[in-house]
């Protein structure tokens, strides 16, 4: 019976201790709640099994580190994607959606919530320049570079089975430098931007079409690029909240898109140190002012085109998420006005160590950061970053990450194409 009731105890004891790591996890740690759970007369006198040992550490824990957790997780769980190396991502973070495509032309789809992995295009002598979609993950294009130098856009459509259906083909007269910019929802509406060097058009699905070609400015073709819708406001005292992916707006009254006008519609690029803003109703051009960080793609990463992570707060303004060229992370809030683009934040951090891998956007405001030997979640600040939480993970060769909202994860994509899956801590 004693070594039954021993048995018990430890049991009990280890499920409480389980229960205030995860509370300290979430950081609602306080001695009341220590004690409320774990009175200290229920504690056996001089006896130091593994579950009172756990909590010993987590209360060491507690008081060595004030602003941030260490968390030293499990081995996370890694999946193989597909063989070869990873040239290029997409992601569909409200669809727990990931793209990946492969140097042998392959491309894949993978599902975060079921662990299924869907062929979008089999093995070709085409390399895989880029790859689109929106947050939902109904359309993706694949990029794909021709036998004559050319690009052509393949579209697919998600079916119910989960599977993809190339639909659709797209004329462009671009070379091998074409990029394509993630696809966003602006009124119901899925564009995207094609450019090619300094040429730029937009695309639209409903019906397939290019539209609005223009020249982006600058002496030499942009790094990056992307499509950003901005609202304009009838009335400005109104308290609204975004969703930064569907861009749905809700007032305080709770009407979606009261007081709401818009969208103006632009396109985001960079030119060796330059960042412009382009209306595509009149074509005119806004540098942001203060603004000189340069995106770069580590030397190592592997991937064909850079690609901003970018999400908006509010209706008038956009929070920008990049590396640059030594691996440092930037971060800038921008307010769109009538007389352009004011820098209201520009965040920097360096990995120590070697710098930063690659980095996203989890939510308006803080980041993940992948460097070789973990992932930093960091937030934001007026001045600079503050870091929430360092999670251990060996991840050397990492060239991309994406948050999945379905399963409240980070993903994070190796070279060599395989996938780590990560919770997300903030």
């Amino acid at each position: 019976m004693t070594t039954l009731r021993r048995s018990l105890f430890d049991r009990a004891l280890s499920g409480r201790a389980r229960e205030i790591r995860r509370l300290v996890d979430r950081g609602e740690w306080t001695w009341r709640l220590l004690q409320s759970l774990i009175p200290p007369s229920s504690l056996p006198s001089g006896a130091l099994n593994d579950a009172s040992y756990t909590i010993a550490a987590a209360i060491n824990q507690f008081n060595t580190i004030s602003y941030y957790k260490l968390l030293v997780d499990t081995e996370p769980d890694r999946f193989s994607l597909g063989e070869g190396t990873v040239v290029a991502i997409a992601s569909a973070s409200n669809a727990g959606t990931l793209f990946v495509g492969f140097d042998n032309g392959a491309v894949v789809a993978f599902q975060a919530d079921t662990l299924e992995t869907k062929t979008i295009a089999s093995r070709s002598s085409s390399t895989v320049l880029d790859i689109a979609t929106d947050p939902e993950a109904e359309l993706v294009v694949v990029l794909k570079a021709n036998e004559d130098g050319g690009a052509t856009p393949f579209v697919h459509a998600h079916r119910s089975d989960g599977s993809y259906l190339c639909i659709r083909t797209i004329e462009w007269d671009g070379s091998g430098e074409t990029r394509i910019t993630p696809i966003v929802s602006v009124e119901a509406e899925l564009l995207a931007g094609i450019r090619d060097g300094s040429r730029f058009a937009i695309l639209r699905f409903n019906p397939v079409s290019i539209q609005r070609r223009f020249e982006l400015p600058g002496e030499d073709p942009p790094i990056a690029a992307a499509i950003l819708p901005i609202y304009d406001l009838q009335n400005t005292s109104s308290s609204y909240s975004i969703d930064i992916n569907s861009l749905d707006f809700v007032s305080a009254s709770g009407d979606k898109k009261a007081n709401v006008r818009g969208p103006r519609v632009g396109v985001l690029t960079h030119n060796y140190g330059k960042w412009y803003w382009i209306d595509i109703d009149d074509l005119s051009v806004r540098e942001i002012e203060g603004l000189s960080w340069r995106p770069e793609i580590p030397e190592e990463n592997g991937l064909n085109a850079y690609r901003l992570s970018i999400a908006s707060a509010n209706p008038e303004s956009f929070e920008i998420v990049g590396l640059g060229g030594r691996g440092e992370l930037r971060r800038v809030e921008a307010l769109r006005t009538p007389e352009g683009i004011d820098l209201l934040v520009d965040n920097i951090a360096v990995g120590h160590d070697e710098g930063y891998l690659c980095a996203t956007i989890v939510e308006p405001g803080v980041v993940a950061a992948v460097a070789k030997n973990r992932v930093d979640f960091l937030r934001g600040g007026p001045q600079k970053f503050h870091l929430i939480r360092s999670t251990p993970m060996r991840v050397e060769n990492a060239v991309g990450c994406a948050v999945c909202r379905t399963s409240d994860e980070l993903l994070v994509v190796l070279k060599d194409g395989y996938l780590i899956k990560t919770r997300i801590y903030v």
